[in-house]
């Protein structure tokens, strides 16, 4: 084979431990339920922010967001994924930003020969553009979309209190996106008819 197969097989393969990276959020197929994996997420998160970019009738660079969205969880395949709504996985918090920055190293390291790819990857970790903080917010969005709209699960069932929620979601897409934060704030309102929506399982 020439170097460009070897460098196509080896980039599938990394893709491939990208789809192996499990989510708290789950999926229903077929009626039975499984973990959405990264790349689930990423697609999903694409493609939602092609949307709202356009419906919104932003000024902003619709190219830019798909490539964040699709770059912006990357760092997992080596870094792992942090729920944070599960208390046993709060205390990697602190070594996240840690193992998220050597995690990017090896990409460098790996697939020197796509360096746009970094490029996008850092330009969504330093969120310094407007691109970045919009898809940064809709992250956190589409996370509660998928838990209360699509699979009708309250915060509690989710694993997450009030105090998870406002400083999980609110107050981080408050900062990021004055329209993501509208939806939020309509869609809240409506969840919160729900007494039970923050209520602790027993």
């Amino acid at each position: 084979m020439n170097q460009l197969s070897i460098d196509l097989i080896k980039y599938m393969k990394f893709l491939h431990q990208f789809q192996e990276v499990e989510r708290s959020i789950w999926l229903q197929k077929n009626k039975s339920p499984r973990n959405e994996n990264d790349s689930e997420h990423s697609y999903q998160l694409a493609m939602v922010g092609w949307y709202l970019a356009e419906k919104l009738n932003r000024k902003l660079d619709v190219n830019k967001i798909i490539k964040y969205a699709l770059v912006h969880d990357l760092v997992e395949v080596y870094a792992g994924d942090i729920s944070m709504y599960n208390s046993a996985e709060k205390t990697l918090e602190t070594t996240k930003q840690q193992r998220e920055l050597a995690a990017i190293e090896k990409i460098k390291v790996e697939f020197a020969d796509f360096p746009e790819q970094i490029k996008m990857i850092m330009e969504y970790e330093n969120k310094g553009d407007p691109e970045s903080k919009f898809v940064y917010a809709l992250d956190k969005l589409i996370a509660q979309v998928n838990i209360t709209e699509i699979h009708n699960m309250t915060q509690a069932e989710a694993g997450g209190t009030k105090e998870d929620f406002n400083s999980y979601c609110t107050q981080k897409i408050k900062k990021s996106d004055p329209d993501i934060y509208k939806i939020l704030i309509d869609l809240q309102s409506n969840w919160e008819k729900d007494k039970n929506f923050y209520l602790i399982k027993n």
